[in-house]
Parts: C-alpha cells; sequence; structure tokens
C-alpha cells in the first residue's frame, strides 16, 4: 500500500496493507456483452449501469476511462471513500503496467486539489497553481500530467461514495468533459443496485 503523507514521502509499509480482502466468484450471468470499442462510450455506459457485480462495473469503467476519451488521459482510477482517505480501487498508468492504483491510499485530511471536490461535491478541471506535497507524490506514482487533471465526485443516496480521477497527456475536449460527466452518473445509478445485492 502507497500511503501519500504530507511529510512528502510514499509510505510502503501502512496499516491498511494489512486489511484482509476476501475474494469471492461473482457469477456474470445477465451480463450485456458489449464491443470493446471505447469510441462508443455509450455501449460501456449502459452496461456500467446494468453491471452484475462492483468489479464488472469497474473494470468498464477502467477499461472505457483507458481506451476511449481518444487515448487523451495518461492516468484515470476510481477511488473509493473511506471515511478520511481515498483508496485506490481500479485504473490505469499509462506505460507503467507494472503498478497498480489499488496500492494508493490519499489522507483527505491533507491539503491537496482532491479536498475541495469532496468537500463541495462539485467537478474539478484544471490544474493547481501551486501543487501541494500530496500532488507531488501522486504525479511521481502516476507519471507528471501535461496538461489537465478532472476529478468528479460520484455519489449515491447523497453520500459521497467515490471518486474519478483523470490526468491528461494534453487540453480534454469540451465534448468529452460532458461524457465523464455521464461516467459518474453511470457509475452512481449501479451502485446503489449492486450494494443491495450484495447485502441478501
Amino acid at each position: 500500500m502507497h500511503a501519500l503523507t504530507e511529510g512528502g514521502e510514499i509510505t510502503d509499509s501502512s496499516p491498511l496493507a494489512r486489511i484482509a480482502v476476501k475474494r469471492v466468484a461473482v457469477p456474470l450471468s445477465g451480463e450485456i456483452e458489449i464491443s470493446m470499442d471505447a469510441g462508443d462510450p455509450e455501449n460501456y455506459m449502459r452496461a456500467i449501469r446494468q453491471a452484475t457485480s462492483r468489479s464488472r462495473m469497474s473494470d468498464l469503467v477502467s477499461h472505457l476511462l483507458e481506451h476511449g476519451f481518444d487515448n487523451v488521459f495518461s492516468a484515470g482510477m476510481l477511488l473509493l471513500v473511506r471515511e478520511e482517505l481515498l483508496v485506490g480501487w481500479k485504473g490505469f498508468i499509462r506505460g507503467a503496467p507494472e503498478k497498480s492504483v489499488d496500492t494508493l491510499a490519499i489522507p483527505l485530511s491533507a491539503l491537496s486539489m482532491l479536498q475541495a471536490p469532496c468537500a463541495s461535491r462539485d467537478s474539478f478541471f484544471g490544474f493547481p497553481e501551486t501543487p501541494a506535497s500530496i500532488e507531488q507524490q501522486l504525479w511521481h506514482y502516476l507519471g507528471e500530467p501535461q496538461r489537465e487533471i478532472a476529478i468528479l465526485p460520484v455519489e449515491v443516496n447523497e453520500k459521497l461514495t467515490c471518486m474519478l480521477y483523470v490526468q491528461s497527456s494534453g487540453q480534454i475536449p469540451a465534448e468529452r468533459t460532458g461524457t465523464l460527466g455521464e461516467l459518474t452518473r453511470s457509475i452512481s445509478s449501479c451502485l446503489p443496485r449492486l450494494v443491495r445485492n450484495a447485502g441478501r
């Protein structure tokens, strides 16, 4: 687990790394079969909204971020909100297949560009004028963004559940910002059903 700290160091040994994770096989019956053409995001949105497992949903989100959007993103990920932490769930780092975003843990108590979207529930598009220590560490792991960052909160039943983070090697086209917004809404509409199903 790579825990980012305000002290400017990435901590590899974290109590979070000792959390036991139980993996279960989930049958994918009823899943929508889609073409792997990420240039057609509507198929992905529909499949995400009707996914029958959280792993299926997160896989679709990650694949769309990596292979869709005209390949403008150099990194992208879903981050789970866990009290005062953002924990990496699923995503990609272009050009670094050996790295995994699910090892990241980012404290919300530390000054960073992630704080405001979490507090306000408003999306952020742009670039921090004065990057904080957390940003510098995050980019050291993900690779330095060249143009633009987008951070989009995902709410379920008016509760902040996760965040969508992407960084771009070029300017994010205006029409793609709308697609990102639609993606967060698709995730938000899917999660309550998956949580209910998991509790049965």
